[in-house]
């Protein structure tokens, strides 16, 4: 039997790394994931509000996705640099708002994690957004697979 490590137990990054290589090499690919996400979740504990955690650790995500994808470190850039711009709630109304999904969110959907998609921050955060950039997000989840029961749960916390 084969003891595997659990990435939540990692707080450096550079380990959860090494682990993530390890596993990748002998096939783990849910280990890779859970490697994949606890990174994200260090990335973004730097954040006091609970938004703004939110929205980066999708990011961080959907880098990390987006890395692995391309074989070499790879950065949200556009993203960053609206965030640098407009902060993080302007930032998720706007990619929530955008008519289609955009690809971090797709990617993050595709990994299994549509939990952390923009318009699910934004369903979660509800009560800081106007109603049609809720009715948005909404419409968009629901048009890509998410069932209406999940979406409630997020709406109603």
């Amino acid at each position: 039997m084969v003891n595997i490590p659990d990435p939540n137990n990692f707080d450096d990054p550079d380990k959860i790394r090494n682990l993530m290589v390890n596993a990748r090499r002998l096939g783990y690919d849910d280990l890779v994931v859970q490697c994949q996400i606890r990174i994200a979740e260090l990335g973004s504990q730097q954040f006091d509000d609970a938004l703004e955690k939110e929205f980066w650790t999708a990011v961080y995500l959907a880098e990390e996705f987006k890395s692995f994808e391309n074989g070499k470190a790879t950065r949200l850039t556009r993203t960053r640099q609206k965030y640098n711009r407009d902060g993080a709630k302007k930032s998720v109304e706007d990619l929530a708002g955008r008519p289609a999904v955009t690809e971090s969110s797709q990617m993050l959907a595709d990994n299994g994690r549509v939990d952390l998609t923009i318009e699910a921050v934004l369903l979660r955060h509800a009560n800081q957004f106007d109603e049609s950039a809720v009715t948005t997000a909404k419409a968009k989840l629901l048009d890509n697979g998410v069932d209406e029961m999940t979406i409630e749960g997020w709406l109603n916390g």
